[in-house]
């Protein structure tokens, strides 16, 4: 019997060994890794937050060619009193359409489609139940635009942005209490 305890005794400090090994083998990935983590979470703060953080600075001659940034009041604008004053940046309210898919032709004179959603920037808030209720009449208008035109007129970048600016011309003919400051195009698909 005091063998086979002996045994026993052997097998399971045979056992412990490599259980131990395992164990630290773990803690060594774990620390390389947290390492790793660390190294990467203070590369992205040292890159990106530092060229975000980076001034522009500006001459100008009104002031003798002195430096101002936007935290010395460099886009202030001087009134007539002498008060400075910083223009605001205000958003429109965007007032969604729905998908348009419409006809349109190519060079040899096949017919194609056009999947397009079109979101519109409102001046302001007051004008949306004046959209909404024109909504008919400007459906009806964007697709005359579209189907008037063919894919190479629309297929690059400033034909989409002349379509952009057809768009919002021809509705803001119509409208009564402001206007359409920009058209989004927020899915386009020609097949």
């Amino acid at each position: 019997m005091a063998e086979e305890e002996d045994r026993n005794e052997e097998e399971s400090s045979e056992e412990a060994a490599p259980q131990k090994q395992g164990k630290g083998k773990l803690i060594i990935i774990i620390a390389v890794v947290l390492l790793l983590a660390a190294g990467g979470g203070a590369a992205y703060f040292f890159l990106f937050r530092g060229a975000a953080e980076t001034e522009v600075t500006e001459t100008t001659p009104e002031d003798g060619g002195e430096e101002t940034t936007p935290e010395d009041g460099g886009d202030e604008a001087t009134t007539e009193g002498g008060e400075t004053t910083t223009p605001t940046v205000t958003e429109g309210v965007i007032f969604p359409l729905e998908h348009f898919i419409v006809n349109v032709n190519d060079m040899s004179g096949n017919i194609r489609y056009l999947k397009i959603e079109i979101k519109l920037e409102l001046e302001k808030i007051e004008m949306q139940p004046e959209i909404e209720n024109r909504t008919p009449k400007i459906r009806d208008s964007i697709v005359t635009i579209l189907t008037n035109k063919s894919v190479d007129d629309i297929s690059n970048t400033s034909g989409k942005v002349r379509l952009k600016e057809e768009i919002k011309a021809r509705i803001n003919t119509f409208l009564t209490t402001g206007k359409i400051t920009e058209v989004y195009f927020t899915d386009f698909i020609i097949q």
